[in-house]
């Protein structure tokens, strides 16, 4: 079968004569050529470079044949070339075909150099039609996303239950402000609490049908409003994942968060148990807002009574009661007793709580209730209690309605002060976990980025993330000070996943500047033993779009002992992920080959302890030397921490080690700005 148009044939043999008999040949066996003759090598490369050629024929006899193959390669991985040989030999052929050869044939076999050339035009209309249809289909996915992005009805598509993509009008309707905040979040976290079996179900009817009939239910905001809308899902592709395309319609908002409370004297609103229900769900829906718990309390009620009766004063308090509901919202408040009321608030900040508290003691100075036709005044007393600082929802009441009815004042706000006890080890590790508990629901957590340098001529760009915590007073905290609470507590996951979407968002954008840059994250045993967090992290990885070895997941060598199945069994779907690992703070258990043989990671981070009395311990330099050794005999990469002076840098050098950090290098910075190019 010949092909449909000419084969722009580049031959390159040091006989001209020789060229044309292979074209005229060539042209008897009914293939179409457009020949071109090259005198030398470098014209064969300038004619690769050039793009000018679909086919090489290239003579064995050429001055440096294995160079010339090893650069044209390097020019073009795809272009077929031809080596024509004077004799048969089939050693010599798998050494060109080594060297980056197509096809090697003998010189005189004129009918199998055409059946090659000839399949070899097939093939190469097949790379164009399929270049074509590529840059086609590229077109089209991006008019897709941007009719998508325009498009004024919300649209998201989720894979496996996370959010990799939302147009602008969805990320606004859930009060996101742009789409990457998105990214990573549950599709789940997108409805009120009565909805999710309902959603739950027509996820599953997808799996099963590709389709279901669009259903309403009620969806949550990010800042926890709920609203009623009418979903319609289908099962599709994006990004070349199986995926579920989700279409929102906005209807009527739910009549609670939108009648106009009529503010009339009450006995109650929420039960008590309905308002801690109400309240612990928004804590649990709102992690990046303060909730404060307000216990108030008529001032002087017993001498209201006194004065008014019981019948007026019960009056009073219930329109103090009305004015409170009114102010803070039905689910908000609840009657405690006689004179005592609970409410919540759900501030963005501190500051805005404590003015909000300040505005419902102001409003009830200045209300004025009509008691037997008597205008009639009195004022509250409010204890504040900021749930975080508290062991539970349950107990913020209680310890706020203790402070209150042992309050003494009038018209005041207390805002009680967390106590430690610094000689309790119990009482500091609970301040730990409050300052961690708000530090996860304020983000109030910052990323330091340490190169690691390689010492064997790899200049890729490799950075080590480090966690900080901002204490309340700016200060960074070090995760010794704070993270072992957080794992005991079992809060240290929600760390791991922070700092996961933080980190991978970050290195997105520092690589769309052109750097070719991968990142180790490190993770605690509290994600590694979580079943659910691989999973998590495989969508994190595809919503950023980042290729699987740019991110290094690693671990510590004691939680790797103390949970060697999970360790094992997570570093096996990391590595069906294509992701890499490793083990950090290694030798300080003693012998601990066999955990390495047992867990298959890439990387062998040493503790720190082993670098450090290299300087002035020949025993030292020794057992590091030989640690590296054995490592690297198991196939694994060597990581040395540490270097703190170019006299260990000589030494690990010396001893073989693959990578090398420090602050001699450079210490963690809030950027990854170091110059690779210089490294070495």
């Amino acid at each position: 079968m010949s092909s449909p148009a000419p084969v722009r044939l580049l031959i390159a043999d040091g006989s001209e004569n020789r060229a044309h008999e292979v074209d005229s040949a060539l042209r008897n066996m009914g293939i179409s050529t457009r020949m071109a003759i090259a005198e030398d090598p470098q014209a064969a490369r300038d004619a690769f470079q050039e793009g000018s050629v679909d086919l090489l024929l290239i003579h064995h006899s050429l001055p440096d044949i294995n160079g010339t193959l090893r650069s044209l390669r390097q020019i073009c991985a795809d272009l077929p070339i031809v080596v024509a040989t004077q004799s048969d030999d089939p050693v010599a052929a798998l050494e060109l075909m080594d060297l980056g050869a197509t096809h090697v044939v003998e010189d005189s076999k004129n009918q199998l150099l055409g059946k090659i050339i000839d399949r070899e035009a097939e093939h190469m209309l097949a790379r164009v039609k399929l270049a074509q249809v590529e840059r086609e289909l590229a077109e089209v996915q991006q008019r897709c996303e941007q009719l998508l992005g325009a498009s004024a009805v919300p649209i998201a598509y989720v894979h496996e239950g996370m959010h990799i993509f939302a147009n602008n009008e969805y990320s606004a309707l859930f009060g996101f402000e742009d789409a990457d905040e998105l990214m990573g979040i549950a599709l789940m976290d997108l409805f009120a609490n009565e909805s999710t079996e309902l959603v739950k179900e027509q996820l599953k009817q997808i799996r099963n049908s590709g389709i279901v009939e669009p259903f309403e239910c009620q969806a949550q905001a990010n800042d926890g409003a709920t609203f009623n809308a009418e979903f319609a899902l289908s099962a599709t592709h994006y990004d070349g994942e199986l995926s579920t395309q989700v279409m929102v319609k906005t209807l009527a908002v739910a009549t609670e968060q939108t009648a106009p409370l009529q503010h009339k004297p009450t006995q109650g609103g929420s039960t008590i148990d309905q308002f801690l229900h109400h309240l612990e769900r928004a804590c649990e829906q709102n992690k990046d807002r303060q909730h404060v718990m307000l216990i108030a309390q008529i001032d002087n009620f017993d001498e209201q009574q006194s004065t008014l009766g019981v019948r007026s004063a019960n009056q009073l308090a219930a329109h103090v009661g009305a004015e409170l509901e009114g102010a803070v919202g039905l689910e908000r408040y609840s009657r405690i007793d006689n004179h005592r009321f609970a409410m919540y608030l759900s501030g963005a900040t501190e500051s805005e709580n404590q003015s909000s508290v300040d505005s419902l003691r102001l409003r009830i100075e200045q209300m004025r209730a009509e008691i037997n036709d008597n205008p009639t005044t009195t004022t509250i007393s409010i204890v504040a209690v900021t749930t975080e600082n508290t062991p539970s929802i349950e107990s913020a009441l209680d310890e706020g309605f203790l402070l209150l009815i042992a309050h003494e004042g009038e018209n005041e706000i207390i805002w009680p002060e967390p106590e430690t006890d610094f000689d309790d080890p119990a009482s500091v590790s609970q301040q730990v976990l409050r300052q961690v508990n708000q530090a996860i629901e304020k983000h109030s957590f910052a990323l330091l980025f340490q190169p690691i340098i390689s010492l064997r001529g790899d200049e890729d760009e490799h950075y080590e993330v480090f966690l900080r915590m901002i204490d309340d007073n700016g200060e960074q905290v070090a995760p010794g000070n704070f993270l072992r609470t957080a794992i005991d507590a079992g809060v240290a996951g929600k760390i791991d996943r922070w700092v996961v979407l933080q980190s991978i968002k970050l290195l997105s954008g520092h690589r769309a500047k052109g750097h070719d840059t991968r990142i180790t994250i490190n993770l605690t045993s509290n994600s590694v033993a979580d079943e659910e967090f691989a999973q998590w992290l495989s969508v994190a990885i595809k919503a950023a779009r980042l290729p699987s070895d740019a991110v290094i997941f690693q671990i510590t060598e004691e939680d790797a002992l103390e949970y060697i199945e999970q360790t094992r069994e997570f570093v096996e779907t990391l590595r069906g992920m294509h992701v890499r690992a490793s083990i950090s703070r290694f030798g300080l258990q003693g012998d601990t080959t066999k955990l390495i043989e047992r867990i298959p990671v890439d990387f062998v981070k040493l503790d720190g302890s082993h670098v450090q009395n290299m300087n002035d311990s020949p025993e030292s330099s020794t057992a590091v030397t030989e640690m590296i050794k054995d490592l690297q005999a198991m196939g694994k990469l060597t990581i040395v921490p540490m270097v703190e002076n170019a006299q260990i840098l000589s030494t690990l050098w010396q001893a073989g080690a693959n990578y090398i950090q420090g602050h001699y290098l450079q210490e963690p910075s809030d950027r990854m700005a170091y110059d690779f190019s210089t490294g070495d």
